[in-house]
């Protein structure tokens, strides 16, 4: 039963590791109050970034793993003289792009905390580390339902983002919390991950214990 369990995960999480794919976008950068090109606009996206050329046009194609879908195509469009833009670039694999940037004299210089960035990744780091242990004890311990709370581990994640560029929040559920999601290097999203999966199963698993522990003592008074 054990063996069986362990192959099931072991061919689950090789599946996961190894699904690809390609995030693709193409247009061209203009300016708001004109219409006219915009060309060396900076183009950010993960820890990646390109320029516009002289007539204003980008291309990114990016491989990328896949082990739940890809991840979206999000980006920072900056040049200095005009506002940063935050662009989700997704759905337009299959047509071009215009990107209007606004003419402003304000400072535009908005950067992440490397102090909260840090903190937020090696949180992260550490959610990892926990959930690969309490996946290993899953599978070698006595645990009744190893499948349903080998899923739950791996997925039960709750995560929480907030866009400082955009300044907006979103809240994802089933995210895989044995996996790395490179927090420090995406340039647009501050992360929490909370590994709801993992507390359930060590709160279930410290009050059945402390039960049976109650049990066998009263059995013996």
């Amino acid at each position: 039963m054990l063996f069986r369990s362990s192959i099931t995960f072991i061919i689950i999480a090789v599946t996961l590791a190894s699904c690809e794919g390609v995030l693709r976008s193409n247009g061209k950068t203009i300016s708001a109050q004109n219409k006219s090109v915009v060309d060396s606009a900076k183009i950010k996206f993960w820890d990646d970034s390109i320029y516009s050329d002289k007539k204003g046009s980008f291309e990114i194609n990016v491989p990328v793993g896949c082990p739940l879908g890809c991840p979206e195509l999000e980006v920072i469009v900056s040049k200095k003289g005009y506002e940063t833009n935050y662009l989700n670039l997704s759905d337009s694999e299959d047509k071009a792009v215009t990107i209007s940037l606004v003419p402003t004299q304000k400072n535009q210089d908005k950067r992440k905390s490397q102090k909260l960035m840090e903190v937020l990744y090696y949180t992260s780091i550490t959610s990892v580390i926990i959930a690969f242990l309490s996946f290993i004890f899953i599978i070698l311990s006595n645990t009744r339902n190893k499948t349903l709370w080998g899923l739950l581990v791996i997925f039960g994640t709750l995560s929480f983002q907030y866009n400082y560029i955009a300044e907006k929040i979103s809240v994802s559920f089933l995210r895989p919390s044995i996996m790395p999601y490179f927090d420090a290097i995406n340039p647009i999203w501050y992360k929490f991950n909370l590994p709801v999966g993992i507390f359930v199963f060590w709160l279930l698993f410290i009050f059945r214990s402390r039960k049976k522990s109650s049990g066998l003592e009263s059995k013996r008074a």
